[in-house]
């Protein structure tokens, strides 16, 4: 896949996540770019089992959303967080899981495609930052992104 369609891709997967964790209002700091690719920053794993595990399969099914796919390498480390979340706690199935991720993403598409579209921006904008980890979005951006959408 080409540089543009991996940050594509990538932004998608990150609006999945951020869709979730504002949904159930989860603790998370930042969205940088770690290695030219956005990543949410300081997320608390210490939170509702299952609202975290909702979180880490959100990339996946915001991917799929788009590409009916996603990409195995970039979800394997979510993957990896969940398994291990899930060998400590019960939790549904991936399966249940990815479903119910996704159900919360389709009620929310405004939010889903605005983020999607400020991460892949922004994205594109750090390409020309010298910084290890340049910004994507703040916090408070992120908030207002998603209070936006919701007054639609």
């Amino acid at each position: 896949m080409s540089e543009n369609g991996d940050l594509i891709r990538a932004s998608w997967h990150e609006a999945g996540h951020l869709v979730i964790a504002l949904h159930r209002q989860l603790r998370f700091g930042d969205l940088k770019s770690q290695n030219g690719r956005p990543t949410i920053t300081n997320f608390d794993l210490n939170q509702n089992h299952q609202s975290v595990a909702l979180f880490l399969v959100a990339g996946i099914a915001g991917e799929r959303i788009q590409f009916n796919c996603h990409d195995e390498v970039g979800a394997s480390s979510d993957l990896s967080m969940l398994h291990a979340i899930s060998s400590k706690w019960p939790l549904p199935s991936e399966e249940l899981l990815l479903k119910q991720a996704t159900s919360i993403l389709h009620h929310n598409m405004g939010a889903l495609t605005n983020l999607q579209d400020e991460i892949r921006s922004a994205s594109q904008d750090s390409a020309f930052d010298l910084s290890p980890e340049p910004l994507l979005l703040d916090r408070f951006s992120i908030q207002e992104i998603w209070e936006k959408a919701l007054e639609r």
